[in-house]
């Protein structure tokens, strides 16, 4: 369940967020260095969604995942004498609810019900540097609770704990080329245009065995992810306010548990990257049986709208993959627009450091797919400008 994507926006492009930077508060998950751009730009955000029916199409209704997020970072430009460093922190707490089960004796008389809850708490912290090129680096650390909700006597909760790593570095051409050359370069004179090309690596769920609580171990889910990321946008001016007009994401990437076994569930670790291919898996966006392959599109419009495609394929996911579709809409474009109409002091206070937002994702597939129609929806808020 560490490994079931949690964002009801950035589900939206198939969860592709190693490589491409993003400030939203779930890019933590995907990535702790996505911290680094999170604190660059903003100083809080909340981020949460009501519990998604998980296997929906199975009618499993008491399968419940419910996920929150928060993040608090500074950028520290200011008072470093120019010195472009920032510092994010974030947290996320994940839970999958498998629902009431009966608990019976070796002749199948019943003894009692209980719930079986799998969740997680997550801490990250990031950092970033925005020097020409943008460095990021992150790390989270997480515990992991197994519990069957019943007489610790009995069957007692099981814990282990669990981190992840991350970097990420992206190459801002247009903007590097105006620094170097000290030129100022526009198109049609008011739209100011960004060319960006980023890189990930991170490695999910680093430990040991987790026992469940009957006894069974099993290895933790280990997964290297790396990924490649392109973005274009024109941004114009409206009355002094910044707005961009249209900005165009793509990513790609692969992704491996460095977990392997046989037959005979004799299971073990392998260093990372594992198997992935940069040329096959990331660049040609070809999955194959070691490697799945998550990889997604964007149009974002006057920082109002936007519309995400994706699709993550792979061994198990069967012909096709996994297609997903998202669309949030956010109060930061509408402030903005409406400031520059009405040239309003509140209006340009309120669209320079808050933001509300509402996003959606659904998931679909050909066949009995069990994520098939898994629908997520979020509501985060956002402080930012300070």
């Amino acid at each position: 369940f560490i490994m079931i994507n949690p964002s009801s926006r950035l589900n939206g492009m198939a969860g592709a967020f190693t490589a491409l930077p993003t400030n939203d508060v779930y890019g933590q998950y995907y990535n702790p260095a996505q911290l680094g751009n999170f604190s660059r730009d903003n100083n809080l955000s909340w981020q949460f969604y009501n519990n998604s029916n998980w296997f929906h199409r199975f009618s499993y209704t008491e399968l419940k995942y419910s996920s929150t997020a928060a993040a608090a970072g500074y950028n520290f430009k200011n008072l470093l004498n120019g010195l472009p460093l920032s510092i994010g922190f974030g947290y996320i707490n994940t839970e999958l609810n498998l629902g009431t089960n009966i608990w019976t004796d070796e002749y199948g008389n019943m003894l009692g019900e209980f719930e079986t809850i799998n969740y997680y708490n997550g801490y990250s912290i990031g950092i970033g540097l925005d020097y020409y090129a943008v460095l990021n680096i992150g790390y989270t650390y997480k515990d992991i609770t197994n519990d069957f909700a019943v007489d610790d006597d009995e069957i007692p909760k099981k814990k282990d704990n669990a981190y992840d790593v991350g970097l990420q570095v992206s190459f801002p051409i247009i903007s590097i080329i105006d620094r170097i050359y000290k030129k100022n370069i526009t198109i049609f004179n008011d739209f100011k245009p960004s060319a960006d090309i980023a890189f990930g690596y991170s490695v999910m769920s680093l430990g040991d065995d987790f026992e469940y609580p009957f006894g069974e171990t099993y290895p933790l889910p280990r997964t290297a992810q790396m990924g490649l990321a392109l973005s274009f946008s024109l941004e114009t001016l409206l009355q002094d306010e910044k707005i961009t007009v249209v900005k165009l994401d793509f990513s790609s990437e692969g992704r491996d548990m460095l977990v392997k076994g046989d037959s005979n569930k004799d299971y073990e670790h392998v260093s990372a990257p594992g198997d992935i291919k940069f040329w096959g898996n990331v660049i040609k966006g070809n999955a194959d049986e070691e490697v799945d392959v998550h990889k997604g599109w964007r149009i974002q419009i006057y920082e109002i709208f936007e519309f995400s495609f994706g699709n993550f394929s792979g061994e198990g996911w069967g012909d096709g993959g996994i297609k997903t579709f998202g669309f949030r809409t956010s109060s930061r474009g509408l402030l903005k627009l409406l400031n520059a109409l009405y040239q309003n002091r509140t209006l340009s206070f309120f669209s320079n450091h808050f933001e509300l937002s509402y996003a959606h994702t659904q998931y679909a597939q050909k066949g009995d797919s069990p994520l098939d129609a898994t629908i997520f929806n979020g509501v985060a808020f956002t402080v930012f400008g300070f």
